[in-house]
Parts: structure tokens; sequence; C-alpha cells
């Protein structure tokens, strides 16, 4: 198991992937003069934590806070619950289709609301100064078919 609080905020996507491959490199083992993988050092490997992978939603870029407009579409696209069509903007997902981060690693459905910046109030709302997001995050990798 591998917990990990990865850096903050909307542009840090490098740096974020920065973080993984340390941390994946940092625990991997040396044996003489080969480097064991920890993916193949162990059947399942498994990577949580507020990964701060946020949605580039429209043309907001590296943009901290998401135009109204954008704001206000992403917030539409949840209360009808198309977290697909959020999902296929989400940083994370965008990084592992390049092989830019967590290769061969899976996750679980997203079919429900985005997690993050959500206020504390009777009905679900978000913070408007950032683009609705999954931050916190469950991935893994199994060198088994079966899990």
């Amino acid at each position: 198991f591998i917990n990990a609080h990865l850096a903050a905020h909307q542009h840090k996507v490098a740096r974020r992937n920065s973080d993984v491959n340390e941390i994946m490199n940092g625990i991997s083992r040396t044996l003489g003069k080969l480097k064991v993988d920890v993916m193949v050092q162990f059947d399942h490997v498994i990577f949580m934590g507020d990964l701060n992978y946020r949605l580039d939603y429209g043309n907001q870029g590296e943009e901290k806070t998401p135009s109204i407009e954008q704001f206000n579409q992403m917030v539409h696209k949840i209360e009808q619950k198309k977290y697909d069509q959020l999902f296929s903007c989400d940083q994370l997902q965008l990084e592992k289709k390049k092989g830019r981060v967590f290769c061969g690693f899976k996750e679980g459905l997203y079919n429900f609301a985005p997690t993050f910046k959500v206020l504390r109030q009777k009905k679900l709302a978000y913070n408007h100064e950032r683009s609705p997001s999954w931050c916190d995050r469950v991935l893994w990798h199994s060198l088994t078919k079966d899990w």
C-alpha cells in the first residue's frame, strides 16, 4: 500500500507526475546492480491518497479558477450525472493515456459526483473558484489477471 499527498493546484500536473515517479523509484529495490521495479516486487500494489489531479474543463488549461461559464457547465453535468463526460477531462486520466504516469494501474468507475471542492451545505454545492474534481483516488496494479 502506498499513500501519498501530491502537489496541489490546477497547474501542477507535471509536478504531480514527477512526485509519483519519485515515490515509485524510491521504493524500488536494488539487488546488486539490478534495480527491481516495485510493480514486480509484489503481486498487488495499491496507490491511494489525495493525488490532487483536477478536471481541465474547456479551455481552462493552467488557470487556477474556471470561468463562471465553465464552472456552470461542469455543475450542470454533475446535476445531470454525466460523470463520464467530466471524467474525460480528468488530468490523471489524460496523463495515464499519454503514458506519463501510473502505467499499468487501474481505477474503479467514477459513477458519483466529484468530491472536490464541495461546500458544506444542505445540497451539493461547489466552490466556484475551483474545478469540481476527484482528487482522492485509489489505483491498483496487479500481476494476476483475476484482481
